[in-house]
């Protein structure tokens, strides 16, 4: 009873109702029970579903792009440069302006010329420095994405785990919770015939009791296994039906 208490307690603060005095004392009574929805749970489903949708993993691939393209700009930068320059030019040798406006555009006269330029760096320490710093900025970048990925699947493995713990919890407290059921029932027909002690039939109950408690907080662990879940494969939003609205206009 004090551990509900308790728990009453923490639940109001969350919910800002510990500074109203007439809300302290009153209960707070759950509007249904705890139940359990199948839905499959495999590592190798849910590992593809946290590839796709982790918004850490999605970060460290942009990263990883971006980091590429640094590294390639810092690549050329070292490289040998070789350039293919052409003009054609038309002319006009008239003396005179407007004779010479004409052959412009007659096509009479013109020039061409054509040539390549290269350049090849030589001594260009900060050209490499900038290669040597984007070479190893780029391999972090791909150390960060695998440790990333394995950090993903350590926490899929143990989440579905969990699920799968609680799965067999929920099936053993169900049985041994209508087994309570059936012998609190023959308690009672005992006691009803004079056969039974009301110490008897009060053990039935709390044995039943237990039994349903035990039965409710392996739904509510489940439930919460699943609630890791859905974080653990990115589909938090989207398994509980949250619409994310922009408010970016047009």
């Amino acid at each position: 009873k004090q551990m509900l208490k308790i728990l009453e307690d923490s639940l109001k603060k969350i919910v800002n109702l510990m500074d109203e005095p007439t809300q302290e004392e009153r209960p707070i009574l759950p509007s249904d029970r705890p139940s359990f929805i199948e839905k499959n749970t495999n590592v190798a489903d849910s590992y593809e579903l946290a590839l796709a949708n982790r918004a850490e993993l999605n970060q460290a691939r942009i990263t990883l792009a971006n980091q590429e393209l640094a590294f390639k700009l810092a690549k050329n930068q070292i490289l040998p440069k070789l350039d293919m320059l052409a003009s054609y030019k038309l002319t006009g040798n008239d003396p005179h302006y407007g004779d010479t406006i004409n052959e412009v555009f007659a096509r009479d006269a013109y020039s061409w010329e054509a040539g390549m330029v290269l350049e090849i760096p030589l001594g260009n320490r900060l050209a490499n420095s900038q290669y040597s710093q984007e070479k190893m900025k780029l391999r972090q970048a791909k150390i960060k994405l695998d440790s990333t990925k394995k950090d993903i699947l350590l926490e899929v493995r143990k989440v579905v785990r969990e699920i799968e713990t609680n799965r067999e919890r929920i099936e053993l407290t169900r049985t041994a919770r209508l087994l309570a059921e059936e012998k609190l029932k023959a308690e009672e027909e005992r006691f009803k015939l004079g056969r039974s002690t009301t110490t008897d039939l009060l053990k039935f109950q709390e044995e039943l009791s237990l039994a349903k408690s035990n039965e409710n907080r392996a739904l509510v662990d489940c439930q919460k296994s699943l609630s890791r879940w859905k974080a653990a494969t990115g589909r938090t939003i989207e398994e509980n039906n949250i619409e994310v609205v922009s408010t970016v206009k047009d």
